[in-house]
C-alpha cells in the first residue's frame, strides 16, 4: 500500500507539472477502476480521469495526453475531460464519469 501511495504521489506531481508547462489547469484527478477499489493485480493498469478547466481542442488534448502517457510511463488508462463536460455528464449511465465518481478517489 505505501508503494501505491508513492506511485500515485509521482503520477499527481507529473500530470500537474505537464498541465502547467501546457498552460492548463486541472480541476481534480480521479483514480477509479481496480487501483481504486484495491482488488488490483500486479499488472494492472491505472485509470485515471483528469478533469480541467477550461475548453481543450482535441489536438491539445492529445498533445497533453500524450505527453502525461509518456512521463509517467506505467500502464495507464488516462481520460482527459473538460470541467464542463464532465459536470454536464457526470450522471449519465453511458458515460465513465459516473463510474469514475462512484468507485473513485480523488488524488
Amino acid at each position: 500500500m505505501a508503494q501505491t501511495k508513492e506511485i500515485l504521489k509521482k503520477i499527481k506531481k507529473i500530470i500537474l507539472k505537464v498541465a502547467d508547462e501546457y498552460g492548463v489547469e486541472i480541476d481534480r484527478i480521479i483514480l477509479f477502476g481496480s487501483r481504486a477499489r484495491g482488488d488490483f493485480e500486479e499488472h494492472s493498469d491505472w485509470d485515471l480521469l483528469v478533469v480541467v478547466k477550461g475548453h481543450m481542442n482535441v489536438k491539445r488534448k492529445r498533445e497533453l495526453w500524450y505527453e502525461i502517457y509518456r512521463r509517467i510511463n506505467l500502464p495507464l488508462d488516462l481520460l482527459i475531460v473538460s470541467y464542463d463536460d464532465f459536470e454536464r455528464n457526470r450522471e449519465s449511465v453511458g458515460f465513465i464519469y459516473r463510474y469514475a465518481i462512484a468507485e473513485g478517489r480523488i488524488i
